[in-house]
């Protein structure tokens, strides 16, 4: 179990270290207040592509008026409490061995994401109850949730030094998301790091094809044909698992 004090560390060890964003959702934390901060912090990265400042964000908790951060004054107003904030900034990372914290922070980042794959793809299933006619489909979508959630590399230069030959070691089998979740769920979770994955199949079979390529795919159920293009497929897939796979 985290405590408020490692979840206060872990939040500033993010802040410093924005590419972790992309690996970390808001719930992650028990924290209301680091929860909301977190969402605030992604939120302004993503359009400004750096971090808010404190005094940034405080701005934007008195323009969204946000409860959490407000307490009742002796004349029974509302007024920001920024005690709250300077608490958790305060948690300064300076102190600790940087390898030790952001080894810590990615087993929490990798243990987080596994913990709430599985809920989701419980809750999905409560939600959803199985039968004879959907019971493949729910398979497979389960497959995905947990699959796609799971597919992290906090390594971006692997296989860059075509000199040393130990970076191609397969040492275990880790994969990462194609971003197309039909293929990955063909090829049990993704690409396979360090190895080459080859696509290979008769002429004219569909091997080279892009977004904008079209394709008929079947409803076996209805029997329903549909054309789109490779790129509609997808966002079909994605948003609605109930759709088949092309015949």
């Amino acid at each position: 179990m985290t405590t408020l004090s490692q979840e206060k560390l872990f939040y500033n060890h993010l802040r410093e270290n924005t590419v972790y964003f992309k690996y970390t959702r808001p719930d992650f934390f028990k924290d209301e207040h680091i929860r909301t901060l977190v969402k605030l912090d992604i939120k302004f990265f993503e359009r400004y592509k750096t971090i808010p400042t404190n005094t940034q964000l405080k701005r934007v908790i008195m323009k969204q008026q946000l409860n959490a951060f407000y307490v009742e004054n002796s004349d029974g107003d509302m007024e920001l409490n920024e005690g709250i904030l300077d608490n958790i900034f305060d948690n300064t990372t300076q102190d600790c061995d940087k390898n030790w914290l952001d080894s810590e922070f990615k087993t929490w980042i990798e243990w987080k994401n596994l913990e709430t794959s599985f809920i989701d793809a419980y809750s999905y299933m409560k939600l959803n109850p199985v039968d004879s006619d959907n019971i493949k489909n729910v398979v497979a979508t389960v497959k995905d949730l947990i699959n796609e959630r799971n597919n992290i590399s906090f390594d971006d230069n692997f296989g860059t030094d075509t000199s040393d030959i130990t970076e191609y070691y397969l040492e275990t089998k880790e994969s990462f998301s194609t971003g197309y979740s039909w293929i990955d769920s063909k090829l049990g979770g993704g690409l396979s790091y360090k190895t080459i994955t080859v696509f290979f199949g008769p002429p004219k079979i569909g091997k080279c094809v892009t977004g904008d390529s079209t394709i008929i795919v079947r409803n076996k159920s209805t029997g329903e044909t549909l054309q789109v293009t490779m790129d509609e497929f997808n966002n079909i897939c994605s948003n609605n698992k109930n759709t088949d796979t092309p015949k």
